[in-house]
């Protein structure tokens, strides 16, 4: 493993012991000032704002995706897919404040929001927050992705760490000051805007070659990039719509005042998340390159060791914690938001499903393969809002059944199906594929003999899943079973520090 990948797997566990804090510091001081409808505004009008962002977050991916294709075989080139996809880019971003006046004016947020909310102060707050994306957020986003090809994923790493505790700042002093939520808004812009001018300034002195970024390409070739991109950027949109889109979904159906506890109950269960992050976001580079050199053997190996020990923690901290997570809810949350032991566990379950077709996605994503994806996401949406209007009645259940339905059709029929093709995997490789997949469900069977009070089965089932775990880990290749070991004791090094 080379040193700039060893570097990367640091800064990205620094990333992820940052993103922790964060949730876990956030929460209760954002309760601790702000009631529970004005901070169910902000989850809702923060979740429409990601939305709406990913369309430029499809586009920059795209071309860095290019640009880490290219440019070691014709740097000029690539020069020129940067500048034509920087000069493209202002159409991306002004096309995303038009969008919110569209949602205005269509009254769509009504559906989203109670009735007693202010829509019109919503839409401010929407066109100041895309004002900074217009002026210099999306911009540096797309510079950014220079740094890929390089080696030097852990520079977007170490500048993620500084933009998650200016925004941990932002909120938390908007929040005690009693600011509204457009000065929030504003003093959003203000900060932000300053910072990015001190991250543009280190990507020059990093790669002072590429600079000026908008030199080289033209606008037409912008357009073309950004058409070629435009279904990734809608697979973008549709993934976001069926995670952060939920919380739309449980504003409208059970109530803006509930967010505060789905959004706490799923930010415990989304620490996984950052595990699973840790793991993959450094090797997506590196499964481009094993995969334009045919080595399929390598990436599939890659596979079973991210489903074993990404698994392995999460299944330990899962089942673990719920003998002690009432408890500790009501001690982060300082009692202003009750545990809800069925929402946990029903949520970590969906997300162990969802971790194993995590690193098809990436990998499908790293290698450019957007129609894979883009129906990936369709096939996700389509079964989450369908089956959700169609249960309404059932409220939350409505929604996290229909999660976990959509969930087990993309990993277990759809994403599949290209995988056992591509690498051409036959026989008893077949069951080792799903292996990962099946440990998932013995967990959620874990879970409803845990709530029922069934504990001999619960104990039975236990034990299922690690022998199922056991037989993961024999599928790992020696050296990289030792050198993820390596990276799990830089963690916990980390953590303990």
């Amino acid at each position: 493993m080379s040193k700039k990948l060893e570097k990367s797997f640091l800064y990205k566990a620094i990333h992820i012991g940052v993103l922790m804090t964060y949730n876990l510091l956030l929460i209760p001081a954002l309760l601790k000032f702000w009631d529970l409808e004005i901070y169910g505004i902000w989850i809702a009008l923060y979740v429409v704002f990601n939305l709406i962002k990913v369309f430029e977050l499809g586009h920059s991916t795209f071309v860095g995706n290019e640009i880490n294709r290219i440019v070691h075989t014709d740097a000029l080139k690539a020069k020129h897919v940067l500048g034509s996809a920087v000069k493209a880019n202002f159409i991306v971003a002004a096309l995303q404040p038009l969008t919110v006046l569209l949602i205005y004016k269509l009254n769509l947020m009504s559906f989203f929001l109670d009735d007693n909310i202010d829509q019109q102060e919503v839409v401010h707050v929407l066109l100041i927050l895309f004002a900074y994306r217009f002026v210099l957020g999306s911009f540096r986003n797309l510079i950014q992705k220079v740094l890929n090809p390089f080696g030097l994923i852990y520079k977007m790493f170490q500048h993620a760490i500084i933009e998650t505790i200016i925004e941990f700042c932002i909120l938390v002093i908007a929040a005690y000051s009693k600011m509204t939520l457009i000065e929030l808004a504003l003093l959003w812009f203000a900060v932000k805007t300053v910072m990015s001018l001190f991250m543009l300034y280190d990507l020059k002195r990093m790669l002072p070659e590429f600079f000026p970024w908008w030199k080289h390409g033209d606008f037409k070739t912008g357009l073309r990039d950004m058409k070629a991109s435009f279904s990734f950027a809608l697979s973008n949109f549709l993934d976001r719509l069926g995670n952060d889109g939920i919380v739309l979904l449980v504003s409208a159906f059970v109530g803006t005042t509930f967010l505060p506890l789905f959004t706490a109950t799923r930010t415990i269960v989304n620490f996984g998340l950052k595990l699973s992050d840790f793991f993959l976001t450094p090797l997506a580079p590196e499964m481009i390159n094993l995969f334009s050199q045919a080595k399929t053997e390598l990436i599939k190996n890659i596979f079973r060791a991210y489903w074993f020990f990404s698994s392995f923690l999460l299944i330990i901290g899962f089942v673990s914690s719920l003998f002690f997570m009432d408890w500790l809810f009501a001690v982060w949350t300082s009692g202003k938001l009750e545990f809800n032991i069925e929402l946990y566990c029903f949520l970590a379950f969906i997300f162990l499903v969802k971790n194993y077709g995590k690193v098809l996605v990436v990998f499908f994503t790293s290698i450019n393969k957007t129609s894979v994806i883009l129906w990936t996401t369709i096939i996700r949406i389509v079964v989450i809002y369908g089956l959700t209007f169609l249960l309404s009645e059932y409220d939350i259940m409505a929604i996290l059944f229909s999660m976990f339905i959509a969930e087990f059709a993309v990993v277990s029929l759809w994403l599949p199906v290209f995988s056992l093709r591509l690498f051409n995997i036959r026989g008893v490789d077949r069951f080792n594929f799903f292996t990962n997949l099946i440990t998932a469900l013995l967990v959620g069977l874990y879970f409803l003999f845990f709530i029922e009070g069934y504990f001999v089965l619960s104990g039975i089932t236990i034990v299922l899943v690690a022998g199922f775990l056991f037989r993961q880990y024999q599928l790992i290749s020696p050296d990289l079973r030792e050198n993820i070991w390596f990276r799990l004791r830089q963690l916990t090094k980390f953590i303990r520090i």
